[in-house]
């Protein structure tokens, strides 16, 4: 085992949520969407959210611990959960706006993963192995 499991459940859910969000500003704010880059600019939203604590922090804290402990198991999470985000109302706007919006989101999913495999793979090196095994 490489760091504390427990340590890197906590460190993948807050720090993963201190590290992205300044990444999801440059991401919003450098898009093609003028209407993200100038709702950003003009600070009427928020750089960091509870929402966004409590979805990216869950969503890495699980992802964390399974690749920790069940790497076999991590890429059907990963799929049913972005599959439950879009669900819950990443395609309900429409337009190009929103659509930016929603690749936008999907990017900043991508990033919360790495981050947690990442994380998970510190704290358990030998899990890479069996999620690539499983990913083929």
């Amino acid at each position: 085992m490489g760091i504390n499991p427990v340590f890197a459940i906590v460190l993948s859910s807050i720090g993963g949520f201190i590290v992205l969000g300044p990444l999801m500003l440059l991401l919003r704010v450098t898009s093609i969407s003028r209407f993200l880059s100038e709702s950003y600019m003009a600070g009427k939203a928020p750089l960091y959210s509870f929402a966004a604590f409590w979805l990216g922090g869950t969503e890495r804290a699980i992802a964390t611990t399974l690749m920790i402990f069940a790497p076999e198991q991590l890429a059907l999470f990963i799929g049913g959960w972005t599959a439950a985000k879009i669900a819950a109302g990443w395609s309900r706007l429409q337009g190009a706006e929103y659509t930016v919006g929603h690749l936008t989101a999907l990017i900043g999913s991508a990033w919360s993963f790495a981050i947690a495999i990442g994380i998970g793979a510190w704290a358990n090196p030998d899990s890479v192995r069996v999620f690539l095994a499983t990913t083929k």
